[in-house]
């Protein structure tokens, strides 16, 4: 199945800057669209998985976003400080992060996630009748090679294996809900 290429266009790369001045990805996020009370207006934000944010930070150098340009390269930029994040309000096994996200369109090469439109609720699973054998993909890194002059994001494929309806033991970090 191909992936439209928007999806692939939605993510961004989290890492640093070594002593030689080169980019090392540790992880991607994605950039995600929220509408505000402006018709046709967007809020955008960056999603990234919070245990991307605290290997960066165990690192103790400064968090870096890298984003394809229209120019045809890459940019790379300082983004906020891993404890400036949002994680989930009431969940901390939640493995989510989100901050406020600013980049000109005009400037750089990206697209959004518009999450009122492609995020998966438990109406969405009841109305598209979703579960195991279902057919998912995630868009992601690969990193041995990420890309030179361009990010190269990665798309794989796989399937729904179970559909837990209680929660799951997450052994000593206790039990979880899905």
């Amino acid at each position: 199945m191909r992936i439209n290429d928007a999806i692939r266009k939605a993510v961004v790369f989290l890492g640093i800057v070594d002593n030689k001045e080169s980019f090392v990805p540790y992880g991607t996020g994605f950039v995600a669209l929220w509408p505000t009370e402006i018709p046709g207006g967007y809020h955008i934000y960056f999603v990234t998985a919070h245990h991307v944010l605290k290997d960066i930070k165990s690192s103790k150098r400064d968090l870096i976003v890298r984003i394809d340009g229209r120019d045809g390269n890459t940019a790379l930029g300082r983004i906020a400080a891993v404890d400036e994040w949002i994680l989930h309000a009431t969940n901390p096994l939640c493995d989510i992060a989100v901050i406020p996200f600013v980049a000109s369109p005009e400037t750089f090469d990206f697209k959004g996630v518009d999450l009122t439109k492609n995020a998966v609720s438990a109406e969405f699973i009841e109305e598209y009748d979703m579960g195991p054998g279902d057919a998912v993909f995630t868009a992601g890194l690969l990193t041995r090679h990420f890309g030179i002059s361009r990010n190269i994001s990665i798309v794989r494929n796989g399937n729904i294996a179970a559909m837990p309806d209680e929660s799951v033991d997450l052994g000593d970090l206790g039990q979880h809900e899905v």
